[in-house]
């Protein structure tokens, strides 16, 4: 199956200004990032906040997952463990996913579990991504998805 997007689909998704007009845990989100200020110290690997919360189809327990592109592993892992070593849960591993080397690495702070994701391949590429893409425009097409999935 192709899909084809728009770059005006799939835009307000590269900055986290969205969420300021979202619903009530979106403004928190968005709050939360900010004083973390988290997409601007890791602006340097283009990060995108993906999943659930984005697109408005989060539980109670969805987290954070921002997806960036990195090439370096050795100097993220550095500038991660240095920004956010020191929250509450804070892991970091490497694996192959699909073939493909990523770096991940959990916290949590103020209540919500943030996954920071790292693969050398712009964003824009990696499944993450595309699935919360594909969701996004599959509840655009079909709004009374999402009223179902909140019963």
């Amino acid at each position: 199956m192709s899909i084809t997007l728009n770059e005006g689909e799939t835009s307000i998704f590269t900055s986290i200004t969205y969420l300021q007009s979202g619903n009530d845990k979106q403004q928190k989100v968005y709050d939360v990032m900010n004083k973390l200020n988290i997409m601007a110290d890791l602006a340097l690997y283009s990060p995108v906040l993906c999943g659930t919360i984005s697109i408005r189809i989060d539980t109670l327990h969805s987290d954070l997952d921002i997806v960036m592109e990195v090439h370096n592993y050795d100097v993220f892992e550095q500038e991660i463990r240095s920004l956010y070593g020191s929250y509450e849960g804070f892991e970091m591993k490497k694996k192959n996913i699909r073939n493909i080397l990523t770096i991940k690495a959990t916290f949590q702070f103020e209540g919500f579990e943030f996954e920071l994701f790292g693969q050398p391949q712009p964003v824009r590429n990696q499944n993450a991504y595309k699935h919360m893409i594909v969701e996004h425009m599959l509840l655009m097409q079909h709004p009374h998805i999402r009223k179902k999935s909140s019963n």
